[in-house]
């Protein structure tokens, strides 16, 4: 097949290359080895190396400027660094290996600042709890009330279980959409439970998102796991498989009016303690739901919603412009 684009403008033997694990990452891994060959004789105790040149001409010796000179580096990024090394002999006559051995280090880190730079990024530096938390909220922004759909006055049978969020930006969502997913296992263990419920036995699902400190409402399961559907809209990837979820209550209510009531079948640890898909027994379930319509919350995820829209469109573009990138590319790397 005849190159097309950037590709077809270099000559034989290079390639196009684009992303972080690409382009970014293997720029710094060459460095890096770079670094890892001359660094060994660096200082009073360092190594001799054995250079054998293109004119096989054996070299042993450990001074870098030698050893860099005659290993006659190809690939560009590490290039630079041989440049800055034999500025620095020329300058002052030493200090080359220095140079490679300290670019290599900090090369190090900046790999790894960027891998946590590249997930935080994935994530959008996910919200545990949007600007409604501040107290600079503006008024006009504010629902006029916390949202109480119809709930029934009492429940005689019902199966509760607690959901936890990495974001509130999925919550947005379910909200918007009428949908949730959760972990595999997750999805396994809520749809066993819709399968064995009935009308009369709901499953409510108790959402709290994770370090925010608080419970943000109560969704009733209303359908069945399709396990082969995946929705677009979540934050992060690699949730498979959703249900259909109605909102009864929207509203925020703090941990700390809910902290008194421990799971028994969670070695007695509080609600506010649960993990995922936490199952709630009926007499806790109730407790919590009584909490939920009674207390006088000010704030609620409704307040934010403007706020998520736009986070949403931000997460959307974002998507679309990393599929682009790695169709596309972003920058280019010498293959000899």
């Amino acid at each position: 097949m005849q190159p097309y684009g950037i590709q077809s403008m270099l000559k034989e033997g290079y390639r196009h290359l684009s992303g972080l694990d690409e382009a970014v990452i293997k720029n710094i891994e060459a460095c890096k080895e770079l670094s890892t060959i001359t660094r060994t004789s660096l200082g009073p105790n360092g190594m001799n190396k054995m250079v054998i040149n293109h004119l096989d001409k054996l070299f042993v010796t450990n001074d870098a400027a030698t050893i860099v000179n005659e290993l006659e580096i190809q690939h560009p990024a590490a290039k630079i660094l041989v440049l800055a090394a034999k500025a620095q002999q020329e300058e002052i006559g030493d200090g080359a290996n220095l140079t490679i051995s300290f670019a290599g280090e900090l090369l190090q880190n900046a790999e790894e600042l960027i891998r946590m730079g590249e997930e935080k990024a994935d994530r959008l530096n996910e919200l545990c709890r949007g600007p409604r938390s501040s107290e600079g909220l503006d008024s006009t922004t504010k629902q006029d009330a916390p949202v109480v759909e119809s709930f029934p006055e009492t429940l005689v049978n019902a199966k509760f279980f607690v959901i936890k969020s990495y974001s509130e930006d999925d919550v947005h969502n379910s909200i918007k959409y009428g949908m949730w997913s959760s972990t595999p296992t997750g999805n396994k263990k809520l749809n066993a439970a819709y399968q064995e419920s009935s009308q009369e036995c709901p499953v409510y699902l108790l959402f709290s998102v994770n370090a925010s400190g608080q419970f943000v409402g109560v969704a009733e399961m209303i359908g069945a796991v399709d396990f082969n559907k995946t929705m677009e809209y979540w934050q992060q990837d690699k949730w498979i498989g959703c249900f259909p979820v109605k909102w009864r209550i929207i509203k925020d209510v703090p941990n700390s009016l809910l902290r008194h009531i421990t799971l028994v079948n969670n070695e007695n640890k509080p609600v506010t303690n649960s993990r995922d898909t936490q199952e709630v027994k009926l007499e806790d379930g109730i407790k919590i739901i009584k909490i939920f319509k009674e207390y006088m919350s000010k704030t609620c995820i409704l307040d934010d919603f403007k706020f998520y829209e736009t986070r949403q469109k931000i997460i959307r573009d974002k998507k679309v412009k990393q599929k682009k990138q790695v169709l596309d590319g972003a920058s280019v790397e010498t293959i000899p």
